[in-house]
């Protein structure tokens, strides 16, 4: 999802405005949207690893292998910025790059460091030898989760969680309804309209999620609560 990811210096992310919408419209007290909008801006804060996909150096160095012997790649892109593609890269350790447009072939521009990206741990990150240029279509192509099937968006639950969190502390039960009125998006209810309403609000372009994807992530915001002891309504 298109999240709003900024430094929020814990000063919220909504607008008095926005906190005010929420308020009226959820019957929640300005103290609980207020406290909504600092834990929604801790989760989608800049400097909050939730994200983590996993892209393997060997399945990356294979794809590239395929395609540079004229072999198709059917996957899914998941990056755009030739920047964080070549930070990838050199995260990996791995010699390539994207050129940029206006740039020599063996300039190589990256949106920072390749320690910035979460999971390099301490390894050397050196990468020996020319770097080699490869086109922006293959790289989006090649630098892709390794099974999409088991990924999901955890900067998402993240949210749901915290919308979770305000809503036992308003009282609030975390349950859902399920209305057969309403085609293909039946799972409703209090605190799905209130998720549904966050997220549209933290998006750009905003974005409205199903009942049923919400659903989901309040049952495992739900576990989690419950494993991690941290409230005392659902101790």
């Amino acid at each position: 999802m298109p999240f709003r990811i900024a430094d929020y210096r814990e000063a919220g992310i909504f607008t008095d405005e926005e906190q005010g919408a929420l308020a009226e419209k959820h019957g929640l007290s300005a103290e609980h949207v207020k406290e909504l909008s600092l834990l929604v801006g801790n989760a989608l804060d800049v400097g909050n690893y939730a994200t983590f996909i996993r892209i393997s150096r060997s399945r990356v160095q294979r794809s590239l292998e395929k395609a540079f012997n004229g072999g198709r790649l059917r996957a899914k892109p998941l990056l755009d910025d030739i920047g964080v593609i070549n930070q990838v890269f050199a995260a990996l350790s791995l010699p390539y790059f994207v050129p940029m447009p206006e740039d020599s072939s063996d300039a190589v521009h990256m949106a920072g460091p390749p320690e910035a990206i979460w999971g390099t741990g301490n390894r050397d990150l050196a990468i020996s030898g020319p770097h080699i240029p490869v086109t922006l279509s293959v790289a989006r192509k090649v630098l892709v989760p390794d099974n999409r099937n088991e990924e999901y968006d955890s900067r998402r639950r993240f949210v749901v969680q915290q919308c979770c969190y305000v809503a036992l502390d308003a009282g609030w039960p975390l349950s859902f309804t399920t209305d057969a009125t309403l085609a293909g998006d039946q799972r409703t209810g209090r605190l799905v309209e209130l998720i549904k309403d966050v997220l549209q609000l933290v998006t750009d372009p905003p974005q409205r999620t199903s009942g049923e994807t919400i659903v989901d992530d309040l049952e495992h915001a739900r576990s989690s609560i419950i494993a991690n002891g941290d409230h005392p309504a659902l101790r």
